[in-house]
């Protein structure tokens, strides 16, 4: 299978705009912000309003923000979206090293991402921290 796929057997995507349902724009990529990836689609001529625009970030961030209480301290490890996706809704993103006594980590791809924010990330996790990850990533696994 390629990186793309199911879409990769398709030319094109047809949504039809009589439903009364909102097109939402989701991507894997968890490094950019839900207002970077609005700004590339704007710039190709798509009008999308950022809360339109669903990251994986965003998604793994939710589901951390509805199992921990408002405030509690989150490794973010990956790009800046993944540390935005956070604060959004009501956590501490801290980074990986600074010693902040964290409940969970947050991983997701980041360019900047190296061995030692990953082991910083492990220790935690042994330590008794909650790991969630982004997703599995065929591209770059």
């Amino acid at each position: 299978m390629t990186p793309f796929g199911l879409i990769s057997g398709y030319d094109g995507l047809v949504c039809d705009l009589a439903l009364p349902v909102p097109v939402v724009f989701a991507t894997n990529n968890a490094s950019r912000s839900p207002h970077a990836v609005g700004e590339a689609l704007r710039s190709l001529g798509v009008q999308v309003r950022d809360q339109l625009v669903l990251t994986s970030s965003r998604a793994a961030a939710q589901v951390l923000g509805e199992q921990l209480p408002p405030g509690s301290a989150v490794m973010a490890v990956g790009g800046p979206g993944v540390a935005k996706s956070l604060g959004e809704v009501g956590l501490l993103p801290t980074v990986a090293g600074d010693g902040t006594a964290v409940v969970a980590v947050l991983q997701g791809y980041g360019a900047g991402v190296t061995a030692a924010d990953l082991g910083e990330a492990a220790h935690a996790v042994r330590a008794g921290a909650r790991w969630v990850v982004t997703n599995e990533d065929a591209t770059l696994p």
